[in-house]
């Protein structure tokens, strides 16, 4: 049957590899693929090249950021940097 299964592609980072992860992921028919540690931004073809202007701008507002002292980023301030980083970009 076409589509039972799904591939998720996961950098090596040790907190995914855990069995109650494991256990989920063959409990929903997920297949893990697991990339070599630290090696994420090499292997992922659009990270490299279609999305490292974004990366860029973004790390320029993160840094603005950190200027005026904000060194934390929650989950809205993520979403709104990278909407102003993509908009400053286009």
């Amino acid at each position: 049957m076409k589509g039972v299964y799904l591939l998720l592609i996961l950098d090596g980072y040790s907190s995914h590899a855990t069995p109650e992860f494991d256990q989920y992921y063959t409990e929903n028919k997920i297949i893990t693929l697991y990339m070599p540690s630290h090696t994420s931004h090499r292997l992922q073809p659009l990270g490299v090249s279609c999305y490292s202007s974004l990366k860029v701008a973004y790390g320029h507002e993160v840094q603005k950021l950190a200027r005026h002292g904000v060194h934390h980023i929650d989950k809205e301030d993520f979403l709104a940097i990278t909407g102003s980083a993509g908009s400053a970009h286009s």
